[in-house]
């Protein structure tokens, strides 16, 4: 019985001889790995505006742009709200083009080329189908040949109710272009206007200051209206 209790008390001392000195492990082991690792922030960059529906991407190349007439601006309503006549005239028009800086660089170069000056106004029209045209009206007529993705097109006169708008983008998810379509709206609502909403016509004239108007259907009823002073 004794020497039993010897052998026990021998393989106790043994085992407790074997356990691992926890602080030496600690020391001996590399706990960084357990760590995450920190990346480093980047900066965020503002991303430049498409040139695929942005109204001033490229717009430089037909500057200067011409002022409409006094006599085609009729201020109705609170002054906000305009009526803009245009007559009829021809167009050199890009139709369907996949960028809006394209294809004031294609008029930019079909102008020089014609030799021919252009003037009031340059305007893009959004489609129904969302595609959109841009054309700009010639002060002459002058039908020389002209490069592919250019037409020329005789355009009847038209009315529009609109206003000025810091509007950059032709779509109509863009919350300025949201407004300015609500404000024409809800006026030729409120004075009978029959609105056109199939085509959304943006006459921009520089950052910031974006003719926004849709045609009127009716425009003998703007006749009816009083002039602003």
């Amino acid at each position: 019985m004794k020497v039993d209790f010897l052998l026990l008390l021998l393989l106790t001392v043994r085992l407790s001889a074997q356990l691992p000195d926890l602080d030496t492990l600690s020391r001996e082991v590399d706990l960084s790995t357990l760590k995450p690792r920190e990346v480093p922030s980047e900066p965020v960059e503002t991303a430049p505006p498409s040139p695929h529906t942005h109204l001033f991407a490229g717009i430089e190349a037909l500057t200067p742009l011409s002022e409409p007439g006094e006599d085609s601006l009729q201020p109705i309503g609170d002054g906000k709200l305009q009526i803009l006549h245009l007559p009829a005239a021809d167009y050199l028009v890009v139709p369907n083009p996949p960028r809006i800086d394209s294809a004031y660089h294609l008029l930019a170069e079909t102008l020089a080329e014609m030799d021919i000056s252009s003037g009031f106004p340059l305007k893009v029209v959004l489609h129904a189908d969302s595609k959109f045209s841009v054309a700009i009206v010639l002060t002459q007529k002058k039908h020389d040949s002209l490069p592919l993705g250019v037409d020329i097109s005789p355009l009847p006169p038209i009315t529009l109710l609109g206003l000025d708008a810091d509007i950059e983008l032709l779509q109509r998810d863009h919350p300025p272009f949201l407004e300015a379509f609500q404000s024409i709206r809800s006026y030729a609502r409120s004075v009978g206007f029959d609105l056109d909403t199939r085509e959304f016509y943006a006459l921009p004239r520089e950052p910031g200051r974006v003719f926004f108007g849709l045609r009127i259907n009716n425009p003998t009823r703007t006749g009816d209206l009083p002039v602003q002073p």
